[in-house]
């Protein structure tokens, strides 16, 4: 190649590359609102991320929301889904895109919604293909919220000439109407049940089988809409490989246990607008037609499981499990609605009411639903309602099963082990029970349960233990547990009331045996672990146990034991994230410390054969040093009712501790002398000595509850004598 032509190549090149940068509708004064959006997509695609933005500078203020659609739709070549994931990934273009969504959103979510345009369509798919296709393109669009208005022409006989139209739309529109189709079904008269039904059929999902199913069992259907109904059950059935021989009240079972289960995963189900982000209820009433409730997305699936449980019931009601579902539903709904409003509810009163209302037999299977899902409010909700109506009895009888109250009593979830224990203690048994030798251990935790933290930290290496501890200090106020093994700590772990952190520094095969040692303590069973150790040690680790939610990793690579400290401080960090939801705070942690003591004192007041309360002593003589009066108080309350020496002991030696404060040394010393009425003189000749030397010294309230410890504890008739002389 020549010199020329290299050149006409390079100038060729240029020209090229200046005419890509420059709009495309070159030589307009004033570029139209198409022509701009055109702009704005044509230099997203060519990267070009700056002349993108000023030409939707441009546009944004010349349009309206629905005009913006109408231009984005008249171009799909151009189409905002094609360029969206380059749009919203560049730092420039992602203020902008979140900006387009929105717009879009609102535009597309108002016009789905407007009774007139959907009548419009409707018309228009019997106007030729062009409005057919344009029409049909809309329904779709529209989808669900389309279904009443087709749903009232295809049942019109006035409009025959667009049924065979609308069936097709239909079909087109696919999953989005197959839910209030269905629901419609057992209302509509037979002709049209046998339209809908063979619609249904085609589309072939899941949610019409307990509506068909219902259907064919009805005597009342007429013969016709009953053969089309189990033909398209039939198809349904086949296509989604399930049995067609349950009942209908069986299928809404079925399908009420599913909705439950998509709810515990977080899971959409059909009924739920992305675009929107909501869900929508639709019920059917005679006089008006279909109706569609918007939900909370969050709550959708619990609705769901509620109507088609209430369903099951409806035909069959003796269906136990419906009721357990229903209940579980509809109490997971209230929790997570969290005051929030849900028009579609059906009850009058609220979701404890029915649950109380159950008892035991269906609170006991709702307890452990939440268990076994890991539902902690649920598992609360469920035993709130237990204390408040079972017996022990009821409790813990559940035929044939794990029985869910045992289980919530060594739950990794401190609140669920506390409320647990509570409820057990609340049943003053008679006669023993299966791990009723739990139950004041855990009152005993929830006493010391204060909102301090506790960390554990394992290292073979004192070097990374020390240093570990430095940092974790350093970023949150824990009380450091630590040693080489977990086994050489699990003493004083014992001591707490549950630890929030777990720091295991080592190799692969150390951290594993430490984690699987952990994850069969209760306490430490849902505690958020991190692991400082190699890369490799790592892969080794999720190779051996899997991605786990409760395990970070700490990369320890470099020269310093614990590897560098902005590496070590992030994992911590995320360890501490994943454990916030489990955390009680100190006010929280002080309401179950007080509960916790008035359940202990009702143990030893009633004297019961089955708690033993001197498993307590020891958590309740260190809460007589409590920072919390109250608690402090409780702890002297419950110990002056247990006979022992060390109980009434200790209630004396913090009662005339002059660092003590004055108002809890008065209801200590008042604890005192009800341990003396009730055991005798317990007491060191040396504490006895202090308390008649406190007795003299001392004036006002702090005096007399001290004159009247003594006196409980029997005086020598010389002390009240010389009492009686100095007070002259």
């Amino acid at each position: 190649m020549n010199s020329l032509s290299v050149r006409r190549l390079v100038c060729l090149t240029a020209f090229s590359i200046l005419l890509m940068t420059l709009p495309r509708i070159a030589g307009a004064q004033q570029p139209g609102n198409a022509d701009l959006w055109e702009d704005f997509g044509h230099y997203v695609i060519i990267a070009q991320p700056e002349l993108a933005r000023d030409s939707w500078l441009a546009l944004e203020g010349r349009v309206t929301d629905a005009e913006l659609l109408d231009i984005v739709e008249s171009l799909p070549e151009y189409s905002f889904d094609r360029f969206r994931g380059f749009v919203l990934g560049n730092d420039l273009l992602r203020p902008i895109g979140i900006e387009i969504d929105r717009r879009l959103t609102a535009a597309t979510l108002e016009r789905v919604n407007d009774p007139e345009r959907i009548a419009r369509a409707i018309d228009d798919l019997g106007r030729g293909q062009r409005p057919n296709l344009r029409a049909t393109r809309f329904l779709v669009s529209a989808g669900q919220n389309a279904v009443p208005a087709l749903l009232a022409t295809l049942t019109d006989d006035s409009k025959r000439e667009l049924h065979p139209y609308i069936s097709r739309a239909m079909l087109d529109m696919g999953r989005s109407v197959s839910y209030p189709l269905s629901v419609s079904l057992p209302h509509l008269e037979s002709i049209h049940q046998v339209r809908v039904a063979q619609i249904l059929g085609e589309l072939g999902y899941t949610d019409a089988l307990p509506y068909l199913a219902e259907i064919i069992e009805n005597r009342t259907s007429g013969e016709t809409a009953r053969q089309a109904a189990g033909i398209a059950l039939a198809m349904i059935a086949k296509a989604n490989r399930l049995s067609e021989s349950p009942r209908a009240a069986e299928w809404y079972l079925w399908q009420a246990q599913r909705f439950y289960r998509a709810g515990t995963l977080n899971q959409p189900v059909n009924g739920y607008e992305e675009r929107a982000d909501h869900g929508r209820i639709w019920t059917f009433r005679p006089d008006v037609g279909l109706l569609g409730v918007t939900v909370p997305a969050n709550v959708h699936a619990d609705i769901r499981a509620l109507h088609a449980a209430g369903n099951a019931l409806r035909l069959d009601a003796t269906l136990s499990e419906a009721v357990t579902v229903m209940l579980a539903a509809n109490s997971r709904r209230q929790i997570r609605l969290d005051g929030a409003a849900d028009e579609s509810y059906p009850f009058e009163q609220p979701a404890e009411f029915y649950l109380r209302l159950a008892g035991p037999a269906h609170q006991l299977p709702v307890l452990r639903m939440a268990i076994s899902d890991q539902e902690t409010e649920l598992a609360r909700f469920a035993l709130a309602a237990l204390t408040d109506t079972g017996s022990l009895a009821a409790m813990l009888s559940i035929e044939g099963q794990v029985r869910p109250m045992l289980t919530a009593l060594s739950h990794p979830n401190r609140r669920i082990r506390f409320e647990a224990a509570l409820a057990l203690a609340r049943t003053h048994p008679r006669d023993p029970f299966e791990q009723a030798h739990r139950v004041v251990p855990v009152l005993s935790e929830a006493v010391k349960q204060s909102g301090q933290r506790f960390a554990v930290i394992i290292s073979q290496d004192e070097e990374s233990l020390n240093q570990a501890a430095a940092r974790l200090d350093e970023l949150r106020d824990y009380r450091i547990i630590r040693g080489p093994s977990l086994t050489d700590v699990l003493g004083d772990v014992r001591h707490t009331p549950g630890v929030d952190l777990l720091v295991v520094i080592g190799n692969s095969s150390m951290i594993a045996a430490t984690y699987v040692q952990a994850t069969a303590d209760y306490r430490m069973a849902a505690t958020p672990v991190v692991a400082v150790t190699t890369s490799l040690d790592w892969s080794e680790l999720e190779a051996r146990h899997g991605q786990t939610a409760r395990m970070v990793h700490a990369d320890n690579a470099g020269d310093e034991p614990t590897g560098a400290e902005a590496v070590f401080n992030d994992a911590i960090r995320r360890a501490i994230d994943l454990g916030e939801a489990g955390r009680i705070e100190p006010l929280e942690a002080q309401g179950y410390a007080i509960e916790a003591l008035l359940a202990l004192r009702e143990i030893a007041l009633t004297r019961n054969p089955v708690f033993r309360i001197g498993d307590a002593q020891q958590v309740l003589i260190e809460s007589l040093r409590d920072p919390r009066t109250e608690v402090a108080r409780g702890g002297g309350r419950c110990l002056a009712l247990i006979e022992s020496d060390d109980a009434q002991r200790a209630l004396a030696a913090v009662a005339m501790d002059d660092q003590i404060d004055e108002t809890l040394r008065i209801s200590l010393l008042g604890s005192l002398a009800e341990s003396a009425n009730l055991h005798g003189n317990r007491l060191t000749s040396a504490q006895m000595h202090r308390l008649r030397e406190m007795v003299e010294r001392t004036r006002g309230d702090l005096a007399i509850e001290a004159a009247r410890a003594l006196g409980a504890l029997t005086p020598p008739t010389t002390l009240l004598r010389e009492s009686l002389k100095l007070s002259r």
